[in-house]
């Protein structure tokens, strides 16, 4: 009877109390995918400027943004190779500007638009860009039908010669007529 009042009820197999395994699997997972919301330096902060409000000020000429207390913490430059950055919008503008050069590069921009012969690099004719040098190997052919091409005779489903107008190609009465 005192068994029945702690809630245990005496059936075979069920077990008391609470088993838990694979919760060092789960955690370490866990831990991992909230790593992947942290980057592993320190970012540059972008700041967005807001507007001052002079609605209701008294001396709209006075600015009313309070003094910064915080110092500012200058980071090296970003660089996608050496800064995991698990932001969604994007990544700091420093990093952008110092690969210029290399998108330049990668596009094949290496001169400004202009009018001319120098614009544009357009290979001689006799470059291995036209011309196309392929080593072939001269062998008999295994198959010697597979290509020939047979001649039938000539068939012509349409022997009333039927249907033959651009407009009003009434074929039941072209057959009536024939």
């Amino acid at each position: 009877m005192s068994e029945m009042k702690n809630g245990y009820s005496g059936i075979h197999g069920v077990v008391r109390g609470l088993i838990s395994c694979g919760s060092e699997r789960t955690q370490e997972l866990s831990d991992r995918i909230s790593a992947r919301n942290v980057p592993s330096s320190y970012l540059k902060p972008q700041f967005g400027m807001r507007p001052v409000s002079t609605k209701y000020a008294v001396m709209p000429i006075l600015d009313r943004r309070a003094p910064a207390t915080v110092p500012i913490v200058i980071p090296p430059t970003y660089n996608i190779t050496q800064t995991f950055n698990p932001g969604t919008a994007n990544a700091p503008w420093s990093g952008f500007p110092t690969h210029i050069n290399d998108e330049s590069k990668l596009r094949n921009q290496f001169f400004a638009l202009q009018k001319g012969d120098q614009a544009v690099y357009v290979p001689s004719t006799s470059s291995d860009l036209y011309v196309g040098i392929v080593d072939s190997i001269v062998v008999d052919q295994p198959f010697p039908g597979l290509f020939a091409e047979s001649e039938f005779s000539k068939f012509n489903p349409n022997v009333c010669n039927l249907g033959n107008e651009v407009f009003d190609n009434c074929t039941r009465v072209q057959l009536r007529n024939t």
